[in-house]
């Protein structure tokens, strides 16, 4: 149970300090003075979480002590675990403009770990679940919560992820194969082009130098052909010249130097003329073809065109143009065996949509006695409600597949024999509505040992004639449950345990919430007021009726 809960500096709550009874706690105010705040305190004490920009300024506090049964919490929050076991504070700050902090008698926790812990303290009815309630998505948790398969439905979510996409897959096999296919044909040709060509690094360099020498080879050869000539003619005159100097040194010795530069001379030229024989006699270019060299080139040339890269880059995108052949193949590979690996994921799948199905059928035929039991506490003798998936006979087919199982179950409604079931947003008035939801919030806090029940509003579409029915079924609740109830029903306030009365005073720019525990007169003037009227004698007579009314019920 929530035994105590103080909030600071929340809108417009400065301080309060509220102590809850153990029972049946009702809590009235005019409206707008704050009851959804407190009941917004609780939420984030279980979890909720602060808006951005709250608080304005300070520091946002909220604190709440619990008494709880460890059994009930389970080994995961032992490491929260105080001197005294059955006591757990949890306590929420926030700094304005920082960040919201948890902490769980005392140590740091993570939102998530409150929110989990939460989900054990406490289950809240907001005054838009009425609304909630009429989606089939929430009809759906509401029943697997009830069946207890929360493990069976994340199985699902997983089997369902893993054939969604291989039936994506398989629905554009084709396309995909299609289109691997034509660009298979189209790499393997330009890999085969590419093979055939065998390009070498710098190749393209080597082949415009040699066409530039067999086109140049007609000139290179008259070139090499005259300076082989000169330099013949050369040598022949030095050494003639020569010869003649070194005889006539003899008679005149400066002539000797002479005579033996023009000797070093056809030395020199000799050599000169034995390199440009040799390259005359080398100069293979009548051997090539230009035509070949040419078409090479060309070739080679287009190549690098078409692939946008020089000769090195075909080298490296032939390789590539090979890892993607070998990738695309083994995607073939895999799509021809998708088909396969669908219908063996499908068979899992509908073996396992079909265990889901009776685990519902089993729970939703439970569901329906205990509502019905519930609706007839509440004023509504021959109303029922049962779940239907739309499928027809106990088997499950691939077509009866979806996100949430098999079939879509939704709640349908019978408010009396005869009227013929219908959608729950069809067939359910407000009220209707409201007992419909108080049962299974009843329901579940059976099931699930939940020790709190919040109810905001429960009478929301109800009126007095049936609120002495709604508080006695809310009385009996708080026998096994701690019940805390947003009212502006007197009939229903009459029945508790403890009446917290929330006031809202303005001073100057300043608003301050109060709540008080009302008692004796307090109590009996304020469920006068909430009766309303303008005979105030003939109000507090009521107040009293009611007062010595829910005792007397309280007690049968």
């Amino acid at each position: 149970m929530l035994e105590e809960i103080a909030v600071e500096n929340l809108v417009i709550i400065d301080r309060v300090h509220v102590e809850f009874h153990s029972g049946f706690n009702a809590i009235s105010g005019e409206t707008g003075v704050g009851k959804s705040l407190l009941l917004r305190a609780i939420n984030i004490l279980l979890g909720g979480r602060l808006k951005p920009h709250e608080p304005a300024q300070g520091t946002c506090r909220i604190e709440g002590r619990f008494r709880v049964d460890p059994s009930t919490l389970g080994e995961s929050f032992m490491g929260f675990a105080s001197d005294d076991p059955t006591e757990w504070v949890v306590r929420v700050l926030k700094n304005a403009g920082g960040k919201q902090r948890c902490y769980i008698n005392g140590a740091m926790a993570s939102r998530r770990e409150v929110t989990k812990l939460g989900h054990l303290l406490a289950d809240i009815q907001g005054q838009d679940d009425r609304q909630r309630l009429l989606k089939p998505a929430v009809q759906l948790a509401i029943l697997d919560r009830f069946a207890k398969a929360e493990s069976l439905v994340e199985s699902w979510r997983e089997i369902w992820g893993r054939y969604s996409e291989l039936l994506d897959q398989s629905l554009h096999r084709e396309e995909r194969l299609s289109e691997l296919r034509d660009r298979i044909d189209l790499g393997s040709f330009q890999a085969e082009e590419l093979e055939r060509a065998s390009v070498e690094p710098g190749e393209v360099d080597q082949l415009r130098q040699q066409l530039g020498r067999v086109r140049a080879a007609e000139q290179t050869f008259s070139a090499l052909e005259g300076a082989r000539a000169r330099l013949s003619e050369i040598t022949d005159g030095a050494r003639a010249s020569g010869a003649d100097l070194e005889h006539l040194s003899e008679v005149d010795e400066r002539l000797a130097p002479i005579a033996e530069s023009l000797f070093e001379l056809v030395s020199d030229a000799n050599e000169i003329l034995a390199s440009v024989t040799a390259t005359a006699d080398s100069d293979d270019s009548d051997s090539v073809d230009l035509d070949e060299l040419e078409t090479r080139l060309n070739w080679l040339q287009d190549l690098s065109r078409k692939h946008r890269t020089d000769e090195d880059g075909l080298v490296e995108r032939l390789s590539s143009l090979r890892q993607e052949l070998e990738s695309m193949g083994f995607e073939v590979e895999d799509l021809d065996a998708l088909d396969e690996r669908r219908q063996q994921l499908e068979s899992e799948a509908v073996e396992l949509a079909l265990q889901i199905r009776e685990v519902r059928i089993e729970a939703a035929t439970r569901l329906e006695s205990a509502t019905a039991s519930e609706l007839r506490e509440l004023g509504m003798p021959h109303a029922h409600l049962r779940f239907d998936d739309g499928i027809d006979g106990d088997g499950v087919t691939v077509n009866d597949l979806n996100a949430s199982g098999a079939g879509r179950p939704r709640i349908v409604f019978q408010a009396n024999p005869g009227a013929g079931w219908e959608d729950l947003s069809v067939a359910a008035s407000g009220g209707e509505l409201s007992r419909v939801l108080l049962s299974l919030h009843a329901l579940f806090a059976e099931l699930h040992a939940i020790p709190l029940v919040v109810f905001d509003e429960i009478e929301a579409g109800v009126g007095p004639r049936l609120g002495l029915t709604l508080g006695t079924r809310l009385a009996s609740l708080s026998r096994s449950h701690q019940v805390l109830a947003i009212t502006h029903l007197p009939q229903l306030a009459s029945f508790a345990d403890r009446h917290l009365k929330i006031t809202k005073k303005v001073r100057g720019s300043s608003t301050s919430v109060q709540v008080n525990v009302i008692e004796g007169k307090a109590r009996a003037d304020e469920l006068a007021e909430m009766l309303g009227g303008g005979d105030k004698g003939l109000a507090r007579q009521q107040a009293a009726s009611l007062l010595k009314e829910a005792e007397s019920r309280a007690d049968s």
